[in-house]
């Protein structure tokens, strides 16, 4: 069943944001900020699995961008993850070997076997010079200068999506212009992103809508709007639906 969702951590999305989303607070969850702790994963692991994994979900600012490992645990495969970010969230293992905003892409490929393959758009080349290459051969790279210099939407239509889709948008790979991030910027415009969106999932089975990211400090009505914007987007552009049967996956 799809269900679109607010999952907030930090209260930072505004109450109007509620018209057309149901909201769940996890604020009250410990150990989650940054790093996810093993008890912490459980308690979100059954916030999800009550109204389950597939729709569009709103997943605070970009420290809680790991919850896209969480939301592919039960979703049956294949499956694709197409990442619009800044960062490459590839980093080898933080503190105490915790799942963080900074390697749960990592975590994805070695822990979800639904997840055949990663598309990643928008870090920087030197940044993704630094993917260990043991991850390359399930992983396709869309660097920001390629974006900026036009040949983004030639590059994103060469990579191969097996099976369904899911697609996880953290706002940081926008320029600071026209959102504020707590995280540093990419340089993206959003008619750009709004145009790579449309063009990962056109004809695609899209069976979840991720989008992250955000400053509490500061998040007002630009930030609010490009949320908005990109929620009617994939809302009508695709139709979010759980695989009809899982085709090798779990």
């Amino acid at each position: 069943m799809r269900d679109d969702r607010i999952y907030s951590f930090s209260g930072m999305y505004p109450e109007g944001l509620s018209e057309v989303l149901h909201r769940t607070d996890l604020s009250g969850i410990e150990s989650t900020n940054l790093y996810c702790g093993d008890e912490a994963g459980e308690e979100i692991l059954a916030h999800i699995r009550e109204p389950g994994p597939y729709g569009i979900h709103l997943i605070d600012h970009g420290n809680y961008h790991y919850m896209t490992r969480w939301f592919l645990e039960d979703v049956k495969g294949p499956v694709t993850l197409a990442v619009f970010d800044h960062h490459t969230d590839l980093q080898e293992d933080g503190l105490f070997g915790l799942l963080s905003c900074g390697n749960w892409i990592r975590a994805v490929l070695e822990e979800c076997p639904a997840v055949r393959n990663v598309i990643l758009i928008g870090p920087t080349r030197a940044a993704a010079a630094l993917i260990d290459e043991k991850y390359l051969s399930r992983l396709s790279v869309i660097c920001e200068e390629d974006l900026l210099d036009g040949g983004g939407e030639r590059l994103l239509q060469e990579c191969e999506i097996t099976g369904s889709l899911w697609v996880s948008a953290d706002l940081d790979i926008l320029d600071g212009r026209y959102f504020a991030s707590n995280w540093d910027h990419g340089l993206v415009e959003p008619a750009l992103l709004y145009r790579l969106l449309k063009q990962i999932s056109a004809g695609q089975r899209v069976i979840g809508v991720d989008i992250c990211g955000g400053d509490p400090s500061c998040f007002g009505p630009k930030e609010e709007e490009i949320y908005r914007c990109i929620y009617d987007l994939m809302r009508d552009s695709v139709t979010i639906e759980p695989p009809v049967e899982a085709e090798g996956g779990r």
